[in-house]
């Protein structure tokens, strides 16, 4: 009599057909969770403290407004993954050829200043920033702005300036007059993906590494930035 699958080899197709539904199965949830990773998140009432700030989780790219010079867009980012993480902000010019002059800083989940940059003019920039999973606050203002203190004592300056790295963020100065939407996206590549320390000098024990775009020179320039 013929059998399609005889008793002899019946255990290693159960075993088989295991092993491709486990790996299926894997490969559904490996893809489910990179889709999850690209969120773009567009702001509609970001606070400017830590408990007002809008949290995007771990979104990948945010487009929000600043309408006056005193309006400032904090955001509660979670970065899942400890590595190299990118944070580039472009402005958008409005129908009259306008654009906000940004300004943008990142702080701790405590509220400590780890980085602050503005570009020259109305340029877009971008800063490299080596980070351990976990929760970040993203500023965005305009130009000339300054994170303070709860006792009104600037902590980071609106130009590369960390002032008080220990001091927790509680209140803003006002900015240079400047309005319009801006576009930040944000990647990580992971510590098992970064290359080897000789080609990252300035990452390394959570260095930093700022990008200026200059219109003048239209390249990028490297910033180093006081930790």
């Amino acid at each position: 009599m013929f059998h399609s699958i005889d008793e002899k080899n019946a255990p290693i197709m159960k075993k088989f057909t295991q092993f491709l539904i486990t790996s299926i199965a894997m490969t559904a949830c490996m893809l489910s969770a990179g889709q999850a990773r690209a969120l773009t998140f567009t702001e509609g009432d970001a606070g400017d403290l830590m408990d007002s700030a809008l949290n995007v989780g771990s979104a990948t790219e945010i487009n929000g407004v600043i309408s006056t010079s005193s309006d400032i867009d904090l955001f509660r980012l979670t970065i899942d993954r400890t590595g190299n993480t990118t944070f580039d902000a472009t402005p958008i010019k409005s129908k009259d050829g306008s654009q906000l002059n940004i300004n943008m800083f990142l702080f701790n989940e405590k509220g400590n200043p780890l980085f602050s940059l503005e570009p020259r003019d109305e340029d877009a920039m971008k800063f490299d920033f080596a980070t351990a999973a976990g929760i970040y606050f993203l500023g965005i203002g305009t130009d000339d702005m300054d994170a303070l203190d709860a006792k009104g004592e600037t902590i980071a300056g609106n130009d590369s300036d960390i002032v008080n790295a220990k001091g927790v963020l509680g209140g803003w100065s006002v900015g240079s007059e400047s309005a319009g939407a801006y576009n930040i996206k944000i990647s990580t590549i992971p510590t098992d993906k970064v290359p080897t320390p000789a080609l990252l000098p300035g990452l390394l024990g959570f260095g930093i590494k700022a990008l200026r775009r200059k219109k003048q020179e239209g390249d990028l320039v490297a910033v180093p930035v006081k930790a």
